[in-house]
Parts: structure tokens; C-alpha cells; sequence
């Protein structure tokens, strides 16, 4: 097998997997634990449902990811790129899973209302440093505050991790050290 030297990127995004993972877990409230049932095939059913439970499943990957992004640690073009993959729709969809956990928990009648006490008749609503409108990978428009963004930008440095694998490879298996 041929090998060849990690790219720049892949050892770029070792701060990113740090930022993924804590983000994930505090956006989902992932325990430090998380048991996972293997009594049955089905057992599991509930659990790849579970928001909870599927971003801890991210989480995990990015544990892996993270070790491969090490200098120290040879691993081959396959696994990087296999691992990349599995992360991409759990990272691509957590902030929008986010904002509907929180739409979720949130008492809006106390909202409206406070947002009530705000405006008067001669006033207008104050203008707020909230999320701005932006378009995603799919070219629909959402919601983003900073701790969305930066949460994309870290994504964009694990894609651009694999891409950047995915060529010094020529798509083929290459052992990276």
C-alpha cells in the first residue's frame, strides 16, 4: 500500500473536532455516558430516533476523527474519508435540530408577552443582535446566530479535511502518516 504524508487539512482540523464535539454535547444535553441496548436487532430502534442518542453517535465519530487528525497516528484514506461521511448529515442538520429543541422548550406565550412589555404604540421594536438569515449547502435559508456559524465553519474544516484526502489519495486506498 502506498503511503503518503497526511494532508495539511486533515491536521487542520483537530481544533474543529474539539469545537463539534463540545458544541454537540452541550446543544443536546449528551450525557458523559450513553448506553446503547444490543439485546435484539430492534432493540436499538428508539435509540437512532433519539436526537440525544444520534448526536452522541456523532460525537463518537468525532472522537475517532480527531485521533486520525493526529500527526502521530498512521491510519489509511478509506477510514478518514468513511468517517467524514458518517459525520456529514448528523453535523449538516444539528443546528437546525437545535433550533427545534429549543422552539420546543420554549414557553412562547411568556415570549410574546415579553416582547409586549418592549414596544408602545410610538415606539418601534427594538432592533436585536440575534440570528441573521443564511443560506445552507442545500440553498435554503435559515436562522443563524454566532454559535451556528461558528458550528458551520467548524464542519466546513472537517469537509475540507476529507476532501483534501480524497485528492493527495487519488481516490485510491493510501496509507497517511
Amino acid at each position: 500500500m502506498d503511503r503518503i504524508p497526511k494532508p495539511a487539512e486533515l491536521l487542520a482540523a483537530r481544533p474543529a473536532c474539539v469545537e463539534l464535539f463540545e458544541t454537540l454535547q452541550r446543544w443536546f444535553d449528551v450525557p458523559e455516558t450513553l448506553p446503547l441496548s444490543l439485546a435484539d436487532i430492534d432493540s436499538g430502534n428508539r435509540e437512532l430516533v433519539d436526537v440525544q442518542y444520534v448526536m452522541g453517535l456523532a460525537m463518537r465519530k468525532l472522537q475517532a476523527f480527531h485521533l486520525l487528525t493526529s500527526s502521530r497516528v498512521a491510519t489509511t484514506s478509506d477510514v478518514v474519508l468513511t468517517i467524514a461521511q458518517d459525520l456529514e448529515r448528523a453535523l449538516q442538520q444539528a443546528p437546525r435540530a437545535r433550533l427545534r429543541r429549543e422552539a420546543a422548550k420554549t414557553d412562547w406565550d411568556a415570549e410574546l408577552a415579553a416582547l409586549d412589555g418592549l414596544a408602545t404604540a410610538d415606539d418601534d421594536v427594538p432592533a436585536t443582535t440575534g440570528p441573521l438569515d443564511e443560506e445552507d449547502e442545500t440553498g435554503s435559508v435559515e436562522l443563524l446566530d454566532a454559535e451556528s456559524r461558528s458550528f458551520r465553519e467548524a464542519h466546513k474544516l472537517i469537509r475540507a479535511a476529507a476532501q483534501a484526502v480524497l485528492r493527495a489519495s487519488d481516490g485510491r486506498i493510501k496509507r497517511l502518516e
